[in-house]
């Protein structure tokens, strides 16, 4: 199976998308401490997500570059053109409708915390497991060449998506700095595949560090 291979003890786990479903799955497996830039977007686009990494999300939801999508589940979606990414989860209709968005200062500010916490464990951390799904292999060889310029010491890169495959199952990329397996997706992704999700995961630890503020 090699899920073995990332097993191993970290300074933190991080989702780099493509969903919530990562950082969901973190919290239901223990191993979610806080939260990062991207948890709680949608960000289907990997060229998108490597841009923004390498840019250090330079301009990331800078106003001019967002629209509004409509409303779903009592939340305004917020989608930044320039990295093709969707706010889901911050622009509750209770403060905000299409045209208005209040939460806008508030959101900002608390992502651009994420994003400097993120920098920082980047810069200090022994090792660091990255978890996205539902990306190629291609995008997934790009992201580590990027994510290998700005982590400075070891990390692993944790690629899960989301085929027609009736286990869990590994996908055989040339990976230098992770591993990728495909989950079936013929089911309910957000609750059914729990069981395999801990199996990727039972192996990993979080090893805190005092190197970091919260």
């Amino acid at each position: 199976m090699h899920a073995e291979r990332c097993s191993g003890s970290y300074n933190a786990v991080i989702s780099l998308g493509s969903n919530c479903l990562p950082a969901i799955q973190l919290e239901r497996n223990g191993l979610r401490r806080f939260t990062g830039p991207i948890d709680w977007m949608d960000s289907k686009h990997t060229p998108a997500i490597i841009e923004l990494i390498h840019n250090h999300f330079d301009h990331f939801l800078y106003k001019p570059h967002l629209q509004s999508l409509g409303i779903l589940n009592d939340f305004v979606l917020i989608q930044d053109n320039r990295y093709q990414v969707i706010v889901v989860h911050d622009f509750p209709v209770s403060n905000n409708d299409e045209h208005h968005w209040n939460s806008y200062p508030e959101v900002v500010d608390k992502v651009t915390r994420r994003i400097q916490r993120l920098y920082q464990y980047m810069e200090r951390s022994d090792r660091l497991l990255f978890i996205r799904t539902d990306t190629t292999m291609n995008d997934a060889l790009l992201l580590e060449q990027e994510l290998r310029s700005h982590v400075k010491k070891e990390f692993h890169l944790l690629i899960v998506n989301h085929e027609n495959v009736g286990t869990l199952s590994p996908l055989h990329w040339p990976l230098v700095y992770g591993t990728a397996f495909a989950l079936p997706k013929n089911n309910d992704i957000w609750n059914d595949n729990d069981a395999h999700w801990k199996t990727l995961l039972q192996g990993v630890k979080i090893v805190p560090s005092r190197k970091f503020t919260n």
